[in-house]
């Protein structure tokens, strides 16, 4: 396999390839297309853009189960192949500072802050299957003998087997997720930091201590029920009255069953749930140590951002922002951009000298810290508003109308990526923020020159955490 290859296992829309993908464009000073869309796809997806609702989620399950690889690709996974497809994202340059850690597009803006790469911790495979809805046994049973094939045959990974039958829900009946996490600090990634980080460059290490409640199934293979969102790991492991309505309502509607189901369903028999590093955000404590040891025994400084929850770093990033673009466009007309979840690109809000407010998704807790930064700013600011379409519409996800209810008050909003007659099921999505955001940069630009360090970050960094 070449090595400037993505490993054909590790999913193109998962959060962590699309921030490294999108980094290394930026560094390259490439346009990104987070999807890799060809013509023949959107031209498919604008014409079933008109069917109902019902049918183009449907169409989406189906769609999305086909992107995944056969249960048998996952002897092909190697660590070696995942690290070294990360460091060949970038330009060959010295750099003074290297960002490593968990991904975010909190991440990715932090990466055009600085004009830095990054070394992500870990990656997701999306396998091929059919999976009973609301069965975390059955879901188990079809990914736990894949999940210990992948850390037997590679000694420096751990497996998370994710299920999400809320936000997930039109995806996991027919792919079964495994995320895969580096326990050390791999050699490519070593070889990276000695051959392009300045001599006593800086190391930014991004950690996130966000935790949920996982089972351990083995020494290096853990299951996590749900993600991050507007229900907590409690109320997904405990279960409540609009959980139980919520999923009998889909299996009525969606899955065209009348059978009913406990939330109980969701939880594994034979296992006790124990708070672990989130799957999506969190990082492993002996990734980071090996980080640590590494960076002193080469002399590079270390600078560590440790978050509590991923949108703090988003706060950082658009506090950073705010100055960078008052100082260098005193005179030009405020605009923040709203990117959330994988409708990001870190070159984007350079190109435009927008404030970027990233959210980890579109739910109700990331609504609720939207309007905690966006109350205090002026009327006169432009929006520009990429919601990730979620497909899925549970009781936590914030519907488009209440998002645009919000802004109204705001001189100008501009939707991104995001198809107003069909949101969130909205086929056409996975195209369109691409062609958004090469347009709007094409005829709004407004470019920032300043490239800054992180000891110019540190204030916004102290102000937040």
């Amino acid at each position: 396999m070449s090595v400037s290859t993505r490993p054909h296992y590790i999913s193109i829309g998962d959060s962590s390839t699309v921030v490294v993908r999108g980094i290394g464009a930026l560094l390259h000073k490439r346009d990104f297309d987070p999807f890799c869309t060809t013509l023949i796809q959107k031209i498919g997806a604008s014409l079933c853009n008109r069917l109902p609702k019902s049918t183009r989620k449907f169409l989406m399950e189906r769609m999305t189960g086909s992107l995944g690889v056969d249960f048998n690709q996952a002897k092909k996974i190697r660590s070696d192949d995942l690290a070294e497809w990360v460091v060949s994202e970038y330009p060959q340059a010295q750099y003074d500072s290297v960002i490593i850690g968990v991904p975010s597009g909190g991440v990715g803006h932090l990466a055009s802050y600085l004009g830095a790469p990054f070394l992500t911790q870990h990656f997701l495979a999306g396998f091929k299957g059919k999976f009973p809805i609301d069965d975390s046994d059955s879901y188990l049973a079809g990914c736990e003998p894949t999940a210990r094939k992948i850390v037997q045959t590679n000694s420096d990974l751990h497996a998370i087997i994710h299920y999400d039958p809320l936000h997930d829900r039109f995806i996991v009946k027919r792919t079964g997720f495994i995320r895969v996490k580096l326990l050390f600090l791999h050699k490519a990634y070593r070889e990276f930091l000695l051959k392009s980080l300045k001599p006593g460059g800086t190391i930014v290490l991004v950690g996130c201590s966000f935790p949920w409640l996982q089972y351990q199934i083995s020494a290096r293979v853990n299951f996590q029920l749900g993600g991050l969102g507007g229900v907590t790991p409690d109320e997904y492991y405990n279960g409540s009255d609009r959980i139980e309505e919520y999923i009998n309502l889909e299996r009525r509607s969606s899955e065209k069953t009348q059978t009913r189901v406990k939330h109980e369903s969701w939880l594994l028999s034979k296992y006790k749930p124990e708070n672990h590093p989130e799957s999506e955000w969190g990082l492993l404590p002996s990734f980071a140590d090996d980080v640590r040891n590494f960076a002193d025994s080469q002399n590079f400084r270390i600078v560590e951002i440790m978050l509590d929850h991923p949108d703090q770093l988003s706060e950082i990033m658009f506090n950073a922002f705010g100055n960078l673009i008052a100082n260098e466009h005193p005179d030009k007309p405020r605009k923040i951009l709203i990117d959330s979840f994988t409708n990001s690109s870190p070159a984007f809000n350079r190109k435009i000298s927008a404030q970027p407010l990233w959210l980890p998704f579109i739910c109700d807790d990331s609504f609720n810290f939207a309007k905690r930064i966006l109350d205090s700013q002026p009327e006169e600011t432009q929006i520009l508003l990429a919601l990730h379409p979620s497909f899925a519409d549970p009781f936590d996800i914030i519907p488009l109308e209440k998002w645009m209810e919000y802004l109204s008050r705001f001189k100008e909003i501009n939707l991104i990526g995001v198809d107003k007659k069909n949101y969130p099921a909205d086929l056409t999505a996975y195209y369109k923020f691409s062609e958004d955001i090469n347009k709007y940069a094409s005829t709004n630009p407004c470019p920032l020159k300043a490239i800054k360090t992180i000891d110019e970050l540190q204030p916004y960094i102290n102000s937040v955490l």
